[in-house]
């Protein structure tokens, strides 16, 4: 019998082990998500603000560790509009699971990059339909539950707004487009 309760023992010892480490390191990563600094929703109103700062990280000594950060850093303007518009999209107060909302990137550069259309689920599937509305690949993020499109062209998007209807334009704020010119100005250094 002692062999036996010394086994039971020595497996709950692991099995002890083993949870605190497993709580050390979701400690340790639920503490860096909690203070990473990224778009948040304002309080005192519908406004978004970026907080994220807009210096290049220090090179790291790993090679690997440094193309990483360089990659990074080169995706920050999408990085930046995504936690805007993962902001922007939960705190709608209209939006809910039976009227679901889709927002619509209305250019990748030009005058109108930091706009975006939202539309009725009915209204979307239209254009969606017609062809007038494509995934933007580039914004959209699966894993984080941020699906973006984009208009097929300039007059997808003029039919969409004057033909098939826009719930709301939104744009960008100007403290978030200044950040992420900021950080296209300083390139990664590694």
């Amino acid at each position: 019998a002692a062999p036996a309760v010394e086994a039971v023992a020595g497996q709950r010892r692991r099995s002890a082990a083993t949870a605190a480490a497993a709580a050390a390191v979701l400690a340790a990563v639920g503490g860096a998500i909690g203070a990473m600094p990224g778009a948040r929703a304002e309080e005192d109103g519908p406004s978004v603000r970026n907080t994220a700062p807009t210096d290049p990280p220090e090179p790291d000594p790993n090679p690997f560790i440094r193309r990483l950060q360089a990659r990074s850093w080169a995706a920050e303007k999408l990085i930046r509009q995504r936690s805007w518009i993962r902001a922007v999209m939960r705190q709608r107060p209209d939006a809910n699971i039976l009227n679901p909302f889709q927002i619509v990137h209305h250019a990748r550069e030009g005058p109108d990059e930091y706009k975006y259309d939202i539309l009725e689920d009915s209204n979307f599937r239209e254009a969606n339909t017609l062809g007038k509305v494509l995934t933007d690949s580039e914004l959209t993020d699966p894993a984080n539950e941020i699906l973006v499109y984009i208009y097929a062209s300039p007059e997808a998007k003029e039919y969409t707004q004057e033909k098939i209807g826009v719930y709301e334009t939104v744009e960008c704020p100007d403290d978030l487009k200044k950040a992420i010119k900021e950080t296209q100005d300083k390139p990664f250094k590694g």
